[in-house]
């Protein structure tokens, strides 16, 4: 302390800063200015939405709200609300924070996903296990992105069979079952080549799910397809459906993209389950 300056300093590793600073530094930082207001926060992460449109399907509630502020952030594709509340009574505070939330859920709660540091992958990961599902990949675009995602989680075993990275027409012939007459009259880059792909991998596997990338990462055209187009397939033993998107960005934004996306319909198809 200097000419009732208070100095804290504190280490610079994002593992040790972190905590020092919740268990440590902010309680003392509130002691010292004498606040008795609990602050409390909360953030909501959403895909399938973009920054601007969840502003606007949110702007009143933005607008008007000071105790708990919202605050948007985009990041690489995604888009997290940062709910901050603050009374002197912690229970109140939490029911600030319950009341703001489902406000937000009941406009935009279909592109919602999960709460703080998660991610696709991570809740993706969690559905499978809770719902007793395996799933298995064929990835032509995503090169096995999508299974290295998994697989970097623990417990992937008991929810991943196994994935097949079909980056050639052989490939998908021989091995996953696609048919020369489905390549040859729609391309590799089909809604119907991204079906038999899906449907295929799970059989193959015997798996609950087949999960099927195929599409343009670019730099060049490919089949008469423009870079960025994407199909994605997702095959249950009762229904197999095709997604079909267009992307833009690098090659590696593309395929990154693509298994982001490929996780979003995964969730929303183990949701409905």
């Amino acid at each position: 302390q200097e000419d009732d300056t208070f100095y804290m300093l504190l280490p610079g590793p994002p593992s040790e800063l972190h905590p020092m600073f919740e268990n440590e530094a902010k309680p003392l930082i509130s002691e010292k200015l004498g606040l008795k207001e609990k602050i409390v926060s909360v953030v909501l992460r959403f895909f399938g939405i973009g920054e601007s449109q969840l502003e606007t399907d949110l702007e009143d509630l933005i607008d008007a709200q000071t105790n708990p502020t919202i605050a948007p952030l985009a990041s690489d594709g995604e888009v997290t609300l940062r709910l901050t509340a603050k009374h002197e009574d912690e229970k109140e505070t939490e029911r600030l924070l319950k009341e703001t939330e489902a406000q937000i859920l009941a406009r935009v709660g279909e592109y919602f996903y999960g709460y703080g540091d998660t991610s696709l992958v991570r809740e993706a990961s969690k559905a499978l296990h809770e719902h007793g599902k395996t799933v298995a990949a064929a990835e032509s675009l995503t090169g096995g992105m999508f299974s290295e995602w998994l697989t970097d989680l623990e417990g992937a075993s008991s929810i991943l069979n196994g994935s097949v990275v079909c980056y050639t027409n052989q490939v998908k012939q021989q091995v996953l079952g696609c048919r020369e007459e489905t390549l040859s009259s729609y391309g590799a880059v089909s809604k119907e080549c991204a079906l038999e792909l899906a449907e295929g991998v799970r059989k193959l596997t015997g798996s609950d799910i087949g999960i099927s990338f195929t599409g343009v990462a670019g730099p060049d055209t490919h089949e008469g397809q423009p870079v960025g187009k994407v199909f994605i397939g997702l095959s249950t033993k009762d229904q197999t459906d095709v997604f079909e998107w267009m992307f833009t960005g690098s090659r590696s934004g593309i395929r990154k993209r693509a298994v982001k996306y490929g996780l979003h319909h995964l969730l929303n198809l183990l949701k409905e389950s």
